[in-house]
């Protein structure tokens, strides 16, 4: 979530605009979890691929946009680490772009239920975040079947307008 934030703020302060592009590369392409099925040498918009994170949970499309705007990937993880920093989530270490569980011998994303709604509450003031996250349901290709919202609760219960869920094994579907 933390990266859409990010994202949505740098739209905001005119750092790229929603027709960036986005290369894929190898290492997006062989994301694992959720996907849109990216392949190394495509090229989408940033809003698009925005919109894959936020209603998807693409990992592919977060690790090819961190990638873009950040450069690398340590290049996106110490600017997300110092963002929640001054957002005061003090007990938060983001470690991956995407939370999937880490490789044998590295280390977990770190944070907390504080830290979490401070994340939250940053996130529902922002309007990009809030139209991107209520989506329900989007076509990321022309031709394919639209991809309902990871959030069941966007259909489920009247008033809901968006935020990312996540599942870890350790946490399950939060």
């Amino acid at each position: 979530m933390i990266l859409t934030l990010m994202v949505a703020e740098g739209l905001e302060a005119g750092l790229w605009t929603p027709e960036t592009p986005v290369p894929v590369s190898n290492g997006a392409q062989s994301m694992g979890g959720t996907q849109v099925d990216l392949k190394a040498g495509e090229i989408h918009t940033l809003g698009a691929m925005m919109q894959a994170v936020c209603v998807a949970s693409a990992n592919d499309a977060a690790y090819a946009v961190a990638e873009t705007l950040w450069g690398s990937e340590s290049g996106y993880l110490k600017a997300a680490n110092v963002r929640a920093k001054d957002l005061g989530m003090l007990d938060t270490t983001v470690r991956s772009v995407h939370g999937l569980p880490p490789s044998a011998g590295e280390l977990p994303d770190q944070t907390t239920a504080r830290d979490m709604a401070i994340l939250a509450c940053a996130c529902v003031k922002n309007t990009l975040v809030m139209g991107w996250t209520g989506q329900h349901e989007l076509v990321f290709r022309e031709g394919e079947a639209a991809k309902q919202n990871t959030n069941k609760l966007l259909l489920r219960l009247p008033g809901c307008d968006g935020l990312k869920t996540g599942y870890t094994r350790a946490a399950g579907f939060c």
